[in-house]
């Protein structure tokens, strides 16, 4: 009943522990027999550009330094625990960079109590360590609630976890009459409203912290009809011009 994706990490994994064993001569080359689900594309949710125009007039009106971490998904595209991890002393607002090179999400601990723990690591590939650049506005807006050090998003200087921004955003999503959509169509918005504004991929992809063109390619190619309608109007204008 697991997703395609799931499997493949599963397996993938589960790989490595078959081929040391296949290795020291204990199995025969089992693995390669293994056939494994397709992975079948989901549409990618995003907001519209009014229901975006909405949530930032909601976060305008907020009063809550802490709605500010929506913006900041929204315009540099990090996901929800480089955001909740992201430190002051990562951003450089005088060059207008901000430095991704932490993630935090909530675990099982091992000790075999069932219960959970909070952890701090590296972002999940290497491409997704990057610096990336902050809009002008977004500068300005964030020099209004600058600390020396800490948390950005925080509570009483302690770090917020995802889980509890995510309740804070459904929050933001209601003052907006928005439907729920996950928070990571935020994501997915910066995305798509980059390709819409002629971003090229590669840049959107080092920008995403992606392994490689294709895996933005393969998320983001086929959502954007209207773009693709726009780009063969271009090249039709070439049968005009050629008149």
């Amino acid at each position: 009943e697991l997703s395609a994706k799931s499997v493949k990490a599963i397996f993938s994994m589960t790989k490595l522990c078959l081929k040391a064993a296949y290795d020291s001569r204990l199995i025969e080359n089992i693995f390669d027999n293994i056939r494994l689900p397709k992975t079948v594309s989901k549409e990618v949710k995003v907001f519209t550009k009014q229901e975006q125009e909405r949530l930032e007039q909601v976060i305008d009106n907020s009063g809550n330094d802490n709605d500010i971490g929506v913006l900041i998904c929204l315009y540099t595209g990090i996901r929800i625990g480089e955001l909740c991890a992201l430190r002051w002393e990562n951003i450089n607002l005088d060059r207008k960079m901000m430095t991704i090179n932490r993630t935090i999400y909530r675990v099982i601990d091992s000790n075999g109590t069932h219960k959970t723990k909070i952890v701090f690591s590296h972002p999940k590939s290497a491409t997704s360590e990057r610096d990336i650049p902050i809009a002008e506005f977004l500068v300005e807006r964030l020099r209004k609630i600058q600390k020396e050090e800490g948390f950005v998003i925080n509570n009483n200087g302690k770090y917020v976890e995802p889980a509890v921004y995510r309740r804070r955003y459904k929050r933001l999503l209601e003052l907006a009459d928005i439907d729920y959509i996950t928070y990571h169509a935020i994501r997915h918005t910066f995305a798509v409203r980059a390709l819409e504004l002629g971003v090229d991929v590669k840049t959107l992809s080092e920008l995403l912290g992606h392994s490689s063109v294709s895996t933005t390619l393969n998320y983001y190619g086929h959502s954007l009809p209207e773009h693709k309608r726009n780009q063969i109007e271009l090249i039709g204008s070439l049968f005009s011009q050629s008149k």
